[in-house]
């Protein structure tokens, strides 16, 4: 009985892991800021060679990314309505809680986003090799 009332009266996300998620969100924000700003104002001449190299990469990562940013938003929306989604997809004791999944898909935008970033600043301000 004891466990049931943990799952009932916790929240579901404290002041600690809400601020975590909105420092990754910002840096989030400040880096597709700073890959807007780097091609305005720098004029960025990238060849389009050197993207379609690296594209599938990216856009593999980009998509798992996407997977768990809507997984996210599906579970929380699923948890404001009050629908057992854990009953519904015949989860045992394995699953997340909506905290955590916004925690990994932060953590992974911001990585990648980071590795994107310096990708670009690498082809634009490097010499050729």
């Amino acid at each position: 009985m004891s466990q049931l009332d943990s799952v009932r009266f916790n929240k579901s996300i404290s002041l600690k892991e809400s601020l975590f998620f909105g420092i990754f969100l910002s840096c989030i924000l400040l880096a597709m800021l700073l890959v807007i700003v780097m091609m305005e104002v720098n004029n960025l001449s990238i060849n389009e060679s050197d993207l379609s190299y690296i594209f599938p990469a990216f856009r593999g990562i980009f998509m798992i990314i996407m997977y768990q940013w809507l997984l996210g938003f599906n579970i929380a929306i699923w948890n404001k309505f009050n629908i057992n989604y854990k009953e519904i997809l015949k989860f045992n004791n394995h699953y997340s809680k909506v905290n955590q999944i916004f925690k990994r898909a932060s953590l992974f935008s911001a990585i990648c986003l980071f590795s994107y970033l310096l990708y670009v600043w690498m082809l634009t301000y490097q010499p050729p090799i």
